[in-house]
């Protein structure tokens, strides 16, 4: 069976695996093909009939992390990162141990030592759940067992979440300030705007000029920009919905000054700018956004500067906006609606524990009124 995957523009890789030796490591041949998919097709096709049956698999004795990477290359089509992180755990949890097991002798008992045993965090552990439900699924679906284990294993109690810790004003401040004079002034902007709308990084980045309307004081949010193997990718925002939010008087002073900034650039080379121009782009014209890693390489270095910033994070902007706008007495449905949450009862569950000082405002608010005062 062949597996084709794109390595770049008009560049693809085909796999097409050859069994098992003698010590149970998979043998496989690999075709770079340059042009179409079509082209990576007719490759695989041309393996097909040069090795004929010899690409199956002793699937009765394949490991459960050579199932786990058949799986993940032959039936997942998810974003970069999220493939990047299923093939980091099967790299670094399933290679070892349980990854070694023929996935026809796995059993529940297995399962739930190797739970137990992988010392993990609960988001790894749900992570690592996440590759063998799908792996054991699968392999079942195609024949290679015929019990599946995975639903009946038990796993260990989930740890209790920890609460969402913000950053104080006066790092926010510490940071933009910061950015401000340092070799990437651009970060300054970004940061007072992440946290100033609770957009995500990859929501800022992926903002053109059609999404920003500055007479309204509104910015439109309905794509993204994370990186794929070819550079950056823009794509729908997490839950896949568009929000409109409010800006404030600061953000619009800042996105007015960017524009004019844009407009003079443009004018100078002579070029028309467009609404299709990204806001944060490190070309003149705007023609392509930041790469996501290099927003948090440079957030990185600035936090060192701010004293107690150390450990805060880019998406910590967003837990300072939830926050700030929860202890102000803003409803939970609005808070949910301007950070893009599908539903309000993830705003509660993350930042609920927010609320109670509000909670105590509006107690006394409501003493005072009785108490006729």
């Amino acid at each position: 069976m062949a597996t084709i995957k794109r390595t770049g523009p008009d560049r693809w890789r085909v796999w097409f695996y050859l069994g098992t030796d003698a010590n149970g490591h998979e043998r496989k041949r690999t075709k770079v093909v340059h042009g179409t998919r079509r082209d990576a097709e007719r490759v695989a096709a041309e393996l097909l009939l040069e090795h004929g049956d010899a690409g199956s698999l002793d699937h009765g004795r394949i490991t459960v992390a050579q199932a786990a990477r058949r799986w993940l290359d032959d039936t997942q089509r998810a974003s970069y990162n999220t493939m990047r992180n299923r093939r980091y755990i099967i790299d670094h949890y399933l290679d070892s141990q349980l990854g070694q097991i023929p996935i026809g002798d796995v059993t529940v008992g297995d399962l739930e030592r190797f739970y137990l045993d992988a010392g993990v965090s609960t988001s790894t552990l749900v992570n690592i759940r996440i590759v063998l439900r799908g792996t054991f699924a699968t392999a079942q679906r195609w024949g290679w067992i015929k019990a599946n284990p995975y639903p009946s294993a038990a796993t260990p109690k989930p740890d209790e979440p920890r609460d969402v810790t913000p950053p104080t004003p006066e790092q926010v401040r510490g940071l933009i300030c910061a950015a401000r004079v340092s070799e990437t002034p651009y970060m300054g902007d970004l940061i007072e705007l992440a946290a100033a709308t609770g957009a995500r990084r990859g929501e800022l980045l992926g903002l053109t000029w059609r999404h920003v309307d500055l007479e309204a004081a509104e910015l439109l949010i309905e794509q993204s920009v994370a990186e794929a193997d070819g550079g950056a990718v823009v794509k729908g925002t997490k839950t896949g919905g568009r929000r409109r939010i409010a800006l404030a008087a600061g953000s619009v002073t800042i996105l007015g000054r960017l524009r004019a900034d844009a407009v003079t650039r443009s004018e100078s080379l002579d070029v028309e700018l467009g609404a299709g121009g990204f806001v944060f782009s490190p070309d003149e014209l705007g023609r392509r956004p930041y790469y996501p890693s290099t927003v948090t390489h440079r957030f990185s270095q600035l936090r060192g500067q701010v004293p107690g910033a150390g450990g805060v994070r880019f998406h910590d902007l967003r837990h300072f906006t939830a926050s700030r706008m929860l202890a102000a007495g803003v409803d939970v449905r609005t808070v949910a609606g301007r950070l893009g949450h599908r539903d309000a009862s993830v705003t509660l569950n993350t930042y609920g524990h927010f609320i109670p000082a509000a909670d105590r405002a509006a107690a006394d608010a409501l003493g005072e009124l009785l108490d006729g005062r």
